[in-house]
């Protein structure tokens, strides 16, 4: 009887990317840029379905700007959630 090795019982296969459009691209550029900041943090990987609603109200090309100036930031990532973080005012709403 011959031992078989661990990586052919296991059968890794790489990710095969999903990409299906410019736009799909850059927010699995998003991700993985992300991800990598991530790894040894108290945070979880992030997914791309996340990246996708969060930015789903800017144009392409209002998303390569915001690449660009997550890339020049020291935090990809802090600046990436910070700038689409919702503001609200602090003002006192009537309610009738």
């Amino acid at each position: 009887m011959s031992l078989k090795s661990i990586s052919s019982i296991l059968s890794f296969d790489k990710k095969v990317s999903k990409v299906t459009s410019e736009r799909s691209a850059l927010i699995e550029q998003f991700v993985t840029k992300i991800n990598i900041e991530r790894i040894d943090t108290q945070f979880k990987p992030v997914l791309g379905r996340v990246i996708a609603v969060k930015t789903s109200h800017m144009s392409l090309k209002d998303l390569y700007y915001f690449w660009s100036v997550c890339l020049k930031s020291k935090s990809f990532g802090r600046t990436f959630f910070g700038s689409l973080k919702v503001k609200i005012n602090n003002k006192k709403v009537n309610e009738t």
